[in-house]
C-alpha cells in the first residue's frame, strides 16, 4: 500500500507552494515566506542530485545521525510497549490498556508545549535535553525500584516516560533542516535521518525480549543509555553552533540571531558573513 500511495502523491502533491493547486495566490506567498523564515536559500529548488548529497560530508553530519540513530529508542518503547511496561503493576489486560491512557494523554499535551515554547523562543538544543531528561528520569525509576511495592511511582514515571519520549522527533527534524540551506539537501538529509530513526524501532524490539520479563532491565537500562548518547551528541552539536555563533557576534562586534538575518544574504551558507546556526 505504501509504494501504490507513493505514485499516486508523486502526481498529485505539489512540489512547491507555487505549485499547489489548492492554495490561493495569498496563501502561496505566505507559505514561501514560512519557507524563507526557517532558514531556506529560496522558496523552491531545481531538483540538483549534486546538491543533494553535499552536506553529507560536512563533519556535523555524523553527530546528527548518532542523535537520529539513539532518540527513537525511547520514543519507540514507549509507543510500542507501553502497555507490557504497565503491565507490571499487576493489573488485568483491560485495565493495562485503559492505563495507558492517561500517560500518552499527558504526553500529547506537554509535546503540545514543549514545541510550542521551542518555536516561541527559536531554540532547539536545549528543549531536546530537556525532554531526553524527562524520559530518562521515567526509565531511570521503572528500572531501580520494586514496581508491584511502589505502584504509585511506578505509574508516574510512565508519565515521565511518555512525556518525553516523543517530543525530540519533532524538534530534531526541525532542527537540522533549520541549518539547511538547500531544499534539496534537506530532502536527502531527512530521508537519511528519518530512515536511522526508524532503525530505532527494531533496536527496541530486539531489546524487548519475552525473557526480560516482568522487570525489563536490560530492555530499560539499553534504552536509557541511548537516551544519555544523545544528550551528550545533542549537547556537544548545539553548544559547539552556540559558541561559533558567540565567535561570530564578537568578530563583528554585532549581535545577530539566525531568524534575524534574510536568507538572500546568505549565498555562500556557512561561509556567509551574516549566517548564524539555528540552536
Amino acid at each position: 500500500m505504501t509504494v501504490i500511495i507513493a505514485f499516486i502523491a508523486y502526481a498529485w502533491l505539489p512540489a512547491t507552494p507555487q505549485s499547489a493547486w489548492f492554495l490561493n495566490d495569498a496563501e502561496r506567498v505566505v507559505a514561501g515566506r514560512r519557507t524563507l523564515r526557517d532558514l531556506s536559500s529560496s522558496a523552491s529548488h531545481d531538483f540538483n542530485m549534486k546538491e543533494c548529497f553535499k552536506e553529507w560530508r560536512n563533519w556535523k553530519m555524523i553527530p546528527w545521525c548518532i542523535i537520529a540513530l539513539t532518540y527513537p529508542i525511547a520514543f519507540s518503547t514507549t509507543s510500542n510497549f507501553l502497555p507490557q511496561i504497565v503491565q507490571r503493576l499487576g493489573y488485568s489486560v483491560v485495565k493495562t490498556n485503559l492505563w495507558t491512557v492517561a500517560p500518552n494523554a499527558v504526553g500529547f499535551v506537554v509535546l503540545l508545549c514543549v514545541t510550542y515554547s521551542s518555536d516561541y523562543f527559536r531554540e532547539r538544543t536545549f528543549h531536546i535535553i530537556f525532554s531526553l531528561c524527562v524520559s530518562l528520569v521515567g526509565l531511570v525509576i521503572l528500572a531501580s525500584i520494586d514496581v508491584l511495592a511502589n505502584k504509585g511511582v511506578a505509574y508516574f514515571a510512565c508519565f515521565m516516560l511518555a512525556a518525553g519520549a516523543y517530543i525530540p522527533s519533532c524538534l530534531f527534524h526541525s532542527w537540522h533542516n533549520n541549518n539547511n540551506l538547500n531544499e534539496n539537501a534537506r530532502a536527502a538529509t531527512t530521508g537519511l535521518l528519518v530512515g536511522l530513526g526508524n532503525l530505532g524501532g527494531i533496536i527496541s524490539a530486539a531489546t524487548f525480549r519475552q525473557e526480560y520479563a516482568p522487570k525489563y532491565i536490560p530492555t530499560l537500562a539499553a534504552t536509557a543509555a541511548c537516551n544519555v548518547t544523545c544528550i551528550v551528541f545533542t549537547l556537544f552539536l548545539g553548544g559547539w553552533m552556540k559558541l561559533d555563533n558567540h565567535k561570530r557576534d564578537m568578530q563583528q562586534g554585532v549581535k545577530i540571531r539566525a531568524e534575524e538575518v534574510k536568507t538572500s544574504e546568505l549565498g555562500d551558507g556557512e561561509k556567509s558573513e551574516k549566517w548564524r546556526y539555528f540552536t
